[in-house]
């Protein structure tokens, strides 16, 4: 059934997205898919709107997305997303607007008004840097993983991923103090858990 759904030829996701639809597809004949829906694009009108309100640019990695489907739910509360009308800003930095939500425990995926990176917020920091929406999409199948293939994360398996992702995210800019400073919490907490 969402296998079906048409993603443009000309998306620079349509890859990604042909991936999660088809495990979408997987999950629910398994019977193990969570509420899931994908509402219409969003114009090209409705982006530029948006944009011109609030004097900030949507990054095109996002764009690309809302050009396949604006408001969604996948696998319950794996994640959701939101067309630039539901973008929001509470209960983050300023430079962060918030474009969706994952995991169902108050984790956010936003996008930098200055960089245009696409990141995850949770409990007061960054918690992982995606840069382009792809990755994002990348995690979230991950997260749902096929019925055959699902295997829980342990803590340590966690931190140590996403040290690993933001240190292949250092690029030469002053926000690799910043990530440095996020690789020595990480190490402090794997140090911990190894005993």
């Amino acid at each position: 059934m969402y296998k079906e759904m048409m993603v443009s030829e000309n998306n620079e996701l349509k890859d990604v997205i042909e991936e999660l639809l088809e495990y979408c597809d997987i999950k629910e004949e398994a019977g193990e898919l969570g509420r899931t829906n994908f509402s219409d694009p969003v114009s090209e009108d409705e982006i530029l709107e948006w944009e011109k309100e609030n004097g900030i640019s949507i990054p095109e990695s996002y764009k690309q997305w809302l050009r396949f489907s604006g408001d969604c739910t996948i696998d319950g509360t794996t994640a959701s997303f939101f067309s630039p009308k539901n973008f929001r800003t509470e209960y983050v930095p300023d430079d962060l607007i918030i474009i969706g939500e994952q995991i169902g425990d108050g984790e956010v995926v936003c996008f930098s008004k200055e960089t245009g990176d696409i990141v995850s917020f949770f409990e007061g920091s960054i918690n992982y840097e995606y840069g382009t929406f792809d990755k994002a999409l990348k995690e979230i199948i991950r997260l749902m993983g096929k019925p055959e293939e699902v295997k829980e994360e342990s803590e340590l398996e966690r931190l140590k991923r996403l040290r690993e992702n933001i240190k292949s995210n250092m690029d030469g800019t002053d926000r690799d103090k910043r990530r440095l400073q996020r690789i020595k919490e990480f190490d402090e907490k794997i140090k911990a858990l190894e005993g």
